[in-house]
């Protein structure tokens, strides 16, 4: 059985065209595509309040289906939600696209889980159960952001994984 073939593409800007396969889901002070360097684009630590950084929207493509029938329950974690002192990533998703915000999101709202979730966390076709079933098609968006508060420490990182399956 050929496996199917897919890739995570982002998207950023008022743009209505993917930028292209992700090189990385970097959380940056500006709303830039992947491959930036996360040192260029630093999200200061506040005095007071909170700061945070532009919303990084991605989701799946499938490039090519393979022998499958179909591609399904599209889970998304991290392996930490606090990459530093201070910072959390924050998470959620849409069906439909809109420029990225570096104010508190009304999509990431939830801190990314850091285990395998049990049920679908990224959706296709606007809703709990759908999948992805030829060649081209895309899943909804996932959003992630992080969220920086007065306590935060600089460096950290965090490993995403999105983990799907897929039907034969």
């Amino acid at each position: 059985m050929a496996a199917a073939t897919i890739h995570i593409r982002v998207k950023y800007g008022i743009s209505t065209e993917e930028a292209g396969d992700a090189a990385d889901l970097n959380l940056l002070n500006s709303d830039l595509g992947s491959g930036q360097t996360p040192a260029s684009y630093p999200i200061t630590v506040p005095s007071v309040g909170t700061n945070y950084s532009y919303e990084r929207k991605f989701r799946l493509k499938v490039e090519n289906i393979g022998d499958s029938s179909r591609i399904q329950n599209l889970r998304v974690y991290a392996d930490t939600a606090t990459p530093s002192t201070g910072c959390t990533i924050k998470y959620g998703q849409t069906s439909s696209y809109a420029t990225p915000v570096n104010t508190e999101s009304l999509v990431a709202t939830d801190a990314i889980p850091t285990s395998l979730p049990e049920t679908e966390n990224l959706y296709c076709g606007g809703s709990g159960g759908g999948y992805l079933g030829a060649t081209g098609e895309y899943s909804d968006y996932g959003v992630l952001q992080l969220v920086v508060d007065t306590t935060a420490t600089s460096g950290g990182n965090a490993t995403i994984t999105v983990a799907y399956d897929e039907v034969a």
